[in-house]
This record gives C-alpha cells, structure tokens and sequence, in this order.
C-alpha cells in the first residue's frame, strides 16, 4: 500500500511548496489534483522495484521543480529509508513528463510518498493474512 501525504509550505494540504520570490501562491488545489491524476507513473515504478524487493518500504520523497510553462524541469527524489537507486532514477524519470496548470514563475513542490509492504510480505514477516 501507498499512502500520499499532504503537508503545504504556501497554503494548507501536506505537500510542501515554496517557490521564487516572483511567484505568490499556486493554486493548491489544482496542483493536489495534478499530481495525483499523475502519480500512477511513480506508482509504476514502485510496483516494477516490489517485483524484485517485496518487502519494499521507506518514504520517497518527489522533489521537483515547475517552469512558467507548466513543465517539470527538475527532479530529484530523495529517500531517507535507503531505498534502491533505481526506484529513485525511475521516480525522477516519470516526474519529468509531469505537466501543471499555469505557474506564475518557477515552483519547487516536495511531495512524501509512503511505501509500505504489501500484504503478501507482512504474511512473510508473520503478519496476518
């Protein structure tokens, strides 16, 4: 299972997002539903690395930037927890095709994305079925 987390540096939701000075606020609103319309790429890459680690877990943080022309033009996801490098690569690569509604300057948006194991690992580890 993957949980999304929302915590907002410019408004209230959960991700954190500061910008350039020239930039007053996006619409947070508009930008929580963005990424999530396009999380499934990341997801995907979390699924691929579950093939090889099942008991996959940590947090991913997306750490990206958004240009004037809505398009992600940096990204760097970090891990805390030691997660592979590929599923860091993987994540950064799929950010990159990410698109947003209209930014009034340059945005850096951090999103926390929380894996934890599937089902069939916490069987593996003595859980319940």
């Amino acid at each position: 299972m993957t949980r999304h987390h929302w915590a907002i540096g410019c408004a209230v939701l959960g991700l954190l997002l500061w910008s350039a000075p020239s930039l007053a606020c996006l619409d947070t609103t508009a930008l929580k539903e963005s990424i999530l319309s396009q999380l499934h790429t990341v997801t995907a890459c979390i699924e691929t690395e579950r093939k090889a680690t099942p008991t996959l877990a940590g947090k991913l943080r997306l750490n990206f930037t958004i240009s004037p022309s809505n398009a992600v033009t940096e990204s760097k996801s970090t891990s805390g927890d030691d997660l592979p490098a590929s599923l860091l690569d993987c994540a950064n690569e799929a950010t990159l095709q990410w698109r947003f509604p209209s930014v009034l300057g340059i945005a850096h948006v951090r999103y926390p994305v929380s894996l934890e194991p599937t089902g069939d690992s916490e069987r593996q580890k003595g859980g319940s079925p």
